[in-house]
C-alpha cells in the first residue's frame, strides 16, 4: 500500500472544505430539490390461477406428546381435505412449528415458575 504524501492530503482536505459548505447550501436550495413523477395506467385481464392462503393450527396440552399428538390429528385433516380438492402436496409447506411450555407465576414466589402445560403451534 502506498501512502499519500502529507502535502497530498492537505490538498484533499482543503478541497473538501471549500466544496462541502456548497453542497450543504444546494441540498437547502429549493431550486434544487431532486423529484421523482410517475404517471401512467394500466389494464389486465383474465381469470385467477392462483390462491395463497395460510392456515395455522394451535393446540395446548398437559405434555408435550399430547399437544403435538393433537396438534397432527388436526393437520392431518387439512391436509385430507385438501388433497380432496385436488391440491399439489408440492404446493404445500410448513412455514412455522413452534412448541413452548404453558408457564403460571406465583408472584409471591418470583423465582418459582411451574409448567402447566404445552402450546404446539404449526402453520
Amino acid at each position: 500500500m502506498i501512502s499519500p504524501r502529507p502535502a497530498a492530503l492537505m490538498a484533499l482536505a482543503a478541497i473538501l472544505a471549500a466544496t462541502l459548505p456548497a453542497c450543504a447550501n444546494a441540498h437547502n436550495d429549493p431550486a434544487f430539490e431532486r423529484t421523482i413523477s410517475v404517471t401512467g395506467n394500466g389494464k389486465a385481464s383474465g381469470s385467477p390461477d392462483q390462491a395463497q392462503i395460510s392456515v395455522g393450527v394451535q393446540t395446548v396440552e398437559a405434555t408435550v406428546v399430547d399437544a403435538s399428538r393433537a396438534n397432527q390429528a388436526i393437520i392431518e385433516r387439512i391436509m385430507a381435505a385438501l388433497e380432496k380438492h385436488d391440491i399439489d402436496e408440492d404446493d404445500i409447506q410448513t412455514s412455522n412449528y413452534s412448541i413452548w411450555p404453558r408457564q403460571q407465576h406465583d408472584p409471591r414466589q418470583p423465582d418459582e415458575v411451574t409448567i402447566t402445560g404445552y402450546h404446539v403451534s404449526n402453520m
